[in-house]
């Protein structure tokens, strides 16, 4: 595995270790931007979703969030 594939899965393996909130919102957020970047959108919302209910407020999802949907 290559690339954003292999950058995803380890961060999956990242979010199964973490337990503190901004952590995960940060694993979420990488993660998201790696499925985005292989067009796999709807993961990449699903994610940036998850990471937005850790931290409302986080600028970083929001704004993957934005990307996300106009590209869908």
């Amino acid at each position: 595995m290559h690339g954003f594939g292999a950058a995803a899965a380890a961060y999956s393996t990242a979010l199964s270790g973490a337990s503190a909130d901004l952590e995960r919102c940060v694993l979420l957020c990488n993660r998201a931007a790696a499925y985005s970047a292989m067009d796999l959108n709807r993961k990449a919302l699903a994610d940036v979703d998850a990471a937005l209910v850790l931290d409302p407020a986080c600028l970083r999802a929001l704004m993957l969030k934005g990307d996300v949907l106009v590209v869908t």
